[in-house]
């Protein structure tokens, strides 16, 4: 067993090559459209520069360790290759017509991880009508029966700590935000922040009445977060910038 994935079958026997694996899963489900093109699709999405996005958002080092570019010379190598995705698709719903084929959940994969990596400068490359059509199709293929449930499922925590995927390594669990209930002010920018970058925050919202009771020296004034260890978390401006980089979605 030299790489991964591979599928052990019932009879012992291990299942190798990723295009193979997913090809055969297809044909097996018999819903998927498998075919030539779709064959030409996923060695596309399985083949550089399309799949250098995994070791791009995956490894601390962006894969230089093996051999793969920096992020602005694999935004030179992609850009020409999405452009032609874009044309494949053309005004159909999927790569393959009216239904799905095999070889664009690869694809999809592929896009999941480049608009996580790069897709604003993903959008100047190609521009904005061609980034619309990936996105369009992007969301026609996740809201699919059976992918929006893996989707809805899977983890939401991905990459090598210390990568592109997860900057600070570990859990994106920051504990508790306490704020005013019922007041819109610097409560919000730090949730929102939270909600975008995926980061696991409570959130208690207290009266003024219990505000007055919970004031003290070491908590002098809000919003505040409670972390893990139970040491506290005081201004703003501070509260968002670290949620930003937790989440590792935000420019800081």
């Amino acid at each position: 067993i030299p790489f991964m994935p591979f599928i052990t079958q019932s009879d012992g026997t291990i299942m190798l090559e990723t295009e193979n694996i997913c090809k055969h899963l297809a044909t097996m489900g018999g819903k998927f459209v498998v075919d030539s093109k779709q064959e030409e699709l996923c060695k596309i999405a399985n083949s550089p520069p399309m799949q250098l996005a995994d070791p791009l958002y995956n490894l601390p080092d962006g894969g230089a360790s093996l051999g793969v570019p920096p992020l602005e010379k694999w935004l030179e190598a992609v850009t020409p290759v999405l452009k032609d995705l874009v044309g494949k698709l053309g005004d159909g719903p999927f790569f393959a017509g009216e239904a799905p084929g095999y070889g664009e959940a690869f694809i999809f994969h592929n896009l999941d991880n480049q608009f996580a990596l790069a897709k604003p400068e993903l959008t100047t490359a190609i521009g904005k009508e061609a980034m619309a059509k990936l996105e369009a199709f992007y969301a026609r293929f996740a809201a699919l029966d059976g992918i929006k449930e893996y989707l809805a499922e899977r983890p939401k925590v991905w990459g090598v700590p210390g990568s592109k995927g997860n900057p600070v390594g570990g859990s994106k669990d920051v504990g508790t935000l306490t704020y005013f209930a019922g007041i819109k002010s610097r409560g919000e920018p730090t949730q929102m922040i939270a909600k975008y970058g995926g980061v696991q925050m409570k959130v208690n919202l207290i009266t003024f009445e219990e505000w007055g009771q919970l004031k003290s020296d070491k908590i002098p004034f809000m919003p505040f977060i409670t972390q893990s260890d139970g040491t506290i978390m005081l201004e703003t401006e501070n509260i968002c910038k670290h949620l930003a980089t937790m989440g590792g979605k935000f420019v800081v």
